[in-house]
């Protein structure tokens, strides 16, 4: 994963910073998660593991993101 920060001084005490993180890096670590998730989650009409991935992104999406990015 490449990862590129730089750093800018906004005053005494802050700054500001940008991360950078190349998209297949990011798409990568979202479809191991969805596949992690579906292997463990049971969501009744679906055998546990055989949920489709838009029942998960529906359901788990917001949260997942906020996971991922934190």
């Amino acid at each position: 994963m490449q990862v590129s920060v730089s750093s800018q001084r906004v005053d005494d005490i802050r700054y500001h910073l940008t991360v950078e993180l190349s998209a297949g890096d990011v798409r990568g670590e979202f479809d191991r998660a969805y596949r992690d998730l579906e292997r463990s989650t049971n969501l009744p009409g679906f055998r546990r593991g055989k949920a489709p991935r838009a029942v998960l992104e529906k359901k788990f999406g917001k949260t997942l993101s906020g996971e991922l990015f934190e």
